[in-house]
Parts: structure tokens; sequence; C-alpha cells
């Protein structure tokens, strides 16, 4: 009772601090560094209070784990599972330390991160096991008399279930990006632009589990496929530009025919250094599309063109960086009305919003879900937003989502794979 009222006490106080810190006006810059503090507070609270469930979990089954002995006994055990917790705990800390988020990933960083998708997949775990065995039950189907033995058997299973689980899905992150090839029929796209080829990648995460070597193996994956475009669709870093600049400055070795172009997505807000980036990205040859737009032609002279425009987050509002915001007039108006709009925009959301107005908007591409990225999200995720992963036709017109070229935090995957999505661009009456 004394720990439910103490976590209720401290969920309070949090949302009181933070609630009031809010509303008070500060810098752009400060306004970022208060938003990843709040989400790592908020994380650690959350966290807390779940490794307490799992702990009292462990403390309920200790006789039935000294019979195990060969397992380990229920000391070690219990010691592990400090260690573990420990791990968990860290991965949220090293993400906003300068120390441990560098250009070439720190194996205690790796290693907490892995413990934090391990931790997540014990938790489903254990809630999907006592689901089972409940059912079970209530179907009158025959079970351990013996509670204990009960007990030792939920736990064992979902361990094992979570390590397996765990593996598995740190094996499939560890693969290359797959290459994906997708043809969209474009109305209104002019000739001299039928076959053009756009390079989606997007979700890199550049940050504590994403370093130097995996983006540049995304460059040179990149510049074999010979774009005629590339465009970044959000969620870039989550790291500020003194920890991570090396990294992304990988990036303006990408070869494009007419341009190298980004938006930002959710994570840029949550990391709090958007201008900063903007300035780094734009040295390195990376055009910005914040709420704007660009031409797409292959000659200056060519009178008919693509308006390949750009819009910030759909949440960017409720980071209250400064003028940052899902603007769609600002970033399609000046448009021609018959020139085909293809859109750069982070979240699915977003890309229905966009779809639903009155612009020729004919395609948008997006990101944001992961695929799911790793269980439980990937459920959670298909039914959270619109479109989940791949090629959509809504309302005669095109979305495809990206499920990301890395990974966030977590270098896990479940049945979904980092991508570098190849869209190739072509006239309707060349569609059979």
């Amino acid at each position: 009772m004394a720990a439910k009222k103490l976590y209720a006490l401290a969920f309070l106080v949090f949302f009181l601090v933070f609630g009031v810190l809010y509303f008070i006006p500060v810098e752009k810059e400060i306004r970022g560094r208060i938003n990843k503090i709040q989400l790592t507070c908020l994380a650690q609270l959350v966290l807390s209070i779940l490794s307490l469930y799992i702990w009292r979990r462990v403390k309920s089954t200790s006789l039935a784990l000294s019979s195990a002995s060969f397992v380990c006994s229920a000391g070690a055990f219990r010691g592990l599972l400090v260690i573990f917790f420990a791990l968990v705990h860290f991965s949220f800390i090293s993400w906003d330390s300068s120390y441990f988020t560098t250009p070439k990933t720190n194996p205690l960083t790796n290693l907490s991160f892995i413990s934090l998708g391990i931790y997540i997949q014990l938790i489903m775990c254990l809630i999907a096991i006592d689901t089972l065995f409940l059912t079970l039950s209530f179907f009158k189907f025959s079970l351990p008399t013996d509670l204990k033995v009960y007990r030792k058997y939920k736990l064992l299973l979902s361990v094992t279930l979570a390590l397996v689980l765990g593996v598995s899905g740190v094996y499939n992150a560890s693969k290359p990006s797959i290459v994906t090839y997708q043809s969209i029929p474009i109305n209104g796209l002019p000739k001299s632009l039928n076959n053009l080829k756009i390079i989606q990648i997007c979700d890199l995460h550049i940050g504590p589990t994403v370093g130097d070597s995996r983006i540049q193996e995304t460059v040179m994956a990149v510049n074999r496929l010979e774009p005629d475009i590339v465009v970044i669709t959000g969620d870039l870093v989550d790291a500020s530009v003194g920890q991570m600049l090396p990294v992304v400055q990988h990036l303006g070795g990408m070869k494009s025919k007419l341009g190298v172009f980004f938006v930002t997505g959710n994570h840029e807000y949550i990391t709090g250094y958007v201008d900063d980036w903007f300035e780094e990205l734009q040295k390195i040859g990376i055009q910005i599309l914040h709420n704007s737009n660009v031409k797409i032609k292959l000659s200056p002279t060519d009178s008919e063109y693509l308006c390949l425009a750009g819009t910030d987050d759909i949440e960017a509002k409720r980071f209250r960086y400064g003028d940052h915001g899902m603007d769609l007039d600002a970033a399609v108006k000046s448009c021609d009305p018959k020139a085909p709009v293809v859109l750069l925009a982070h979240q699915p959301k977003a890309a229905k919003m966009a779809l639903d107005s009155d612009y020729n908007i004919q395609l948008v591409l997006s990101g944001h879900t992961h695929g799911g990225q790793m269980l439980p999200m990937t459920v959670i995720a298909y039914f959270v937003n619109p479109f989940y992963a791949g090629h959509y036709v809504y309302k005669e017109k095109n979305v495809y989502v990206s499920q990301g070229t890395m990974f966030w935090g977590i270098p896990m995957r479940h049945f979904s794979a980092a991508e570098i999505s190849v869209i190739t661009l072509l006239r309707s009456s060349y569609i059979q």
C-alpha cells in the first residue's frame, strides 16, 4: 500500500511540475530540453511500476524457483533480475547522455536497450500467459494442483519466451535494410518526369544505438540505386548536434540528380534541436521542406513540373517549438493547381489529412510506424494509424508508408524489416 501511495504522489508531482512548465513561455531550445526530460522522467516512473510488478511475481515464486535447481537458485535469479532492471532503467539515461550517445555506439548503451526490449517482451509474455492460464482454468482444463509449481511454470515459460523473442528480434534488426520497389501512377505527371526514381529513407533515429557504421551502409546503398531524388521523411536524429553531427554529415555523401530533401518527424521535436539540425543539414546540401515546396523539373525551361512539398510533423505544435507545426496550406498553396503534388509528411495521420483536402496531392510519402518494429507495438501501430506499411490507394490517390530504414532505440524487429524504398513515378497512361 505504501508503494502505491508513493507512486501516486510521484505521478501527481510529475504532472503538476511539467504541466506548469508546459504553459510557461520559454526559448525553443529550452522547450526541447524540457520535452526530453519530461519523457525520460515519465518513462522511469512507468518502468519503476512495471519493475515492481515483475519483482513481486518473482518473489512470490521464490520457493518454486528454489526447487528448480537446474535453472538457478531463487537468490541468484533475483540478483540477475536486479542487474537486468538496472540496465533497463539505464537505457533512458544513456539516451540523454553525451558520454553514452556517441558516433560509435557504446556497447553498454546497446546492452541496455536490448535489455529494455527483452523487458517489454517479458511484461507482454507474463500478461499473455496469465490470460492463457485463466482461460484454461475457466474451461476446466487440468492445471497443476500445487500453486508453487503452477507459478513456477508460468514464470519460467514467460522468461523463456521473452528471451527467444528478444534474441530473434535482435537478429532481425541486425540485418541490412531491404530495398523495396513500388511503381505509382501519377495523374498529370509531365512526360519528361516519367520513370522519376525517388529513394525514400526515414526513421533513421541516429542516436544511442544507430551510429557511424549503419549510416555509412545506408548512404552506400542509396548511391547504388542511382536516385533522381532522395527524400528523408522524418525522425532522422535522436540526439544533439554536439553528440551526433559526424554521423549525420555522412548523409551529405548521398548522390542525387535533383536533390535531397528532408521533413521533420515527431522525434525531432522530442529531441529539441530542430533549428540546429536545419542549419547543419543545409550545410551538407540537404534541402529542408519546412511547410514549403520546390518545383521538380529536368530543365529550367520546362513549363510543366512536379511540386514536391513537405510539412512539419503533425505533432509539432503540441511540443510548442516556436512557429513549427503542420501547415498544409503553406506547404502546397503556392503549387500550380494543375501540377501534381508529391507530399512528404512523416505520420500516416498527416497523410490522410492531406488526401482529404482539396489540393492536387497525388502521392504522400510517410513513415513513423516502423511496421510496428516489435511486439506488442506491431499490433498497436496497426490499429492507431490509418495506413500501416506499404502502398495504399485512398480516394484514387496514393500513400506509401515506409517501415523505416533503422529503428528507434531498441535494436529489435518482429514481423517487419528495415527498408529503403524505391518509388518510381509513372504517368497514369503508362500503367497497364
